[in-house]
């Protein structure tokens, strides 16, 4: 099954954070932690942009390699509600980078992988009060000098190449191209995810242009399967809908894979901005639950376009919907270097900016 969808830093689960830094090597291994040197933080977040906050690191003073620290982080919180915990588990979206997490004082993961989401069942791990989450980051750079075999070429600007072996971002690491600050610690929300066995979960959505025909694929999973369920497209006053399918048992749960395929006929196609419309269709699922009353899932806006890579022996180009595009752009890098994301209103003023330029394509460095 796909990765549940994130929460926002302001809907995360509600707890009383602190975090504590110490030289790499400090004999504090596992739980209670330490005894002393913590400081109370609002939110989960990256060391640094945590330490930012309360006016203990700046940009404007560099020097400080977290990478040499080990962190810990420590979030005591009561009991949710009965009905809330029932099924639930606590979400953590994004663990930077060497990590080990203790749940009231049991070990419940240990990961070496910035960008894997992990789930911890809560349901007889909490109590009613006094609960607390304890997560102990190592310092990377002892880990990095590890015996590996000889990499067979070196990486410009890396000036760790063992830095190729963990799955964590070089944004950090790399000098010249982003502020000398790593990402140590939660850098996606920590959330807790209810189990609505009612509510299909969203797993996957692919649309495509066939000539003039526009197609769509969404499946879902549902443990219940929902009544009258269907799939709506809107654009300009034109609706098209299909009906959720059930296509089989997902492997290694108890849900059902509900599938459904969309046709648009005369699709309106989606465009560069310097070459015509970005059209895009609003898409969402309504269904009827057991008391009758309808429900409804807003789905990512889609837009029908045909994309090909045309090669011969005078170039490279891009056709999209048949049309030869001249490709003007820039690399994209984390508008905030600290907390690797930043509100809404900044991407939307950083794209009108890149539109504003004339571009018409953003590359998304690999992290």
């Amino acid at each position: 099954m796909s990765a549940l969808k994130s929460r926002s830093f302001a809907n995360a689960f509600d707890a009383c954070w602190a975090l504590c830094c110490q030289p790499a090597g400090t004999a504090d291994q596992g739980v209670p932690g330490p005894a002393e040197g913590w400081l109370a933080i609002e939110k989960p977040q990256p060391v640094a942009a945590a330490l930012q906050e309360l006016g203990l690191f700046s940009l404007d003073a560099l020097g400080r390699t977290f990478d040499d620290e080990v962190i810990w982080y420590r979030a005591d919180f009561d009991q949710p509600e009965a009905r809330e915990a029932e099924a639930a588990s606590l979400v953590l979206d994004g663990l930077a980078t060497v990590v080990e997490v203790w749940l009231n004082g049991e070990p419940v993961l240990s990961s070496r992988n910035m960008f894997r989401q992990w789930l911890v069942p809560l349901e007889g791990r909490l109590r009613a009060k006094g609960n607390r989450l304890l997560m102990r980051f190592e310092a990377l750079n002892a880990r990095l000098g590890e015996s590996r075999r000889r990499p067979r070429w070196r990486v410009p600007m890396l000036e760790q190449q063992q830095l190729r072996w963990w799955r964590t971002t070089l944004l950090g690491r790399t000098p010249g191209w982003s502020p000398p600050v790593a990402v140590v610690g939660p850098w996606l929300p920590i959330w807790i995810h209810r189990c609505d066995a009612l509510r299909p979960e969203v797993l996957k959505q692919r649309a495509w242009l066939d000539g003039a025909t526009g197609h769509y694929r969404v499946e879902v999973a549902a443990q219940v399967l929902p009544l009258e369920a269907s799939v709506h497209l809107l654009h300009d006053g034109v609706q098209v809908q299909g009906d959720l399918l059930e296509s089989g048992a997902i492997d290694g749960t108890n849900a059902k894979r509900l599938v459904a395929n969309l046709c648009v006929d005369q699709a309106r196609a989606w465009w560069p901005h310097t070459h015509g419309d970005p059209a895009l269709y609003q898409a969402w699922i309504e269904w009827t639950d057991a008391r009758g009353q309808a429900c409804r899932i807003e789905l990512a806006r889609v837009g029908f376009r045909r994309i090909h890579v045309a090669r011969d022996d005078e170039g490279f180009a891009f056709h999209v919907n048949g049309v030869s595009v001249f490709c003007r752009g820039a690399c994209w890098t984390p508008l905030d270097p600290l907390r690797l994301r930043a509100e809404p209103a900044a991407y939307d003023t950083a794209i009108a900016q890149l539109r504003s330029a004339g571009m018409n394509m953003v590359r998304i460095v690999g992290a």
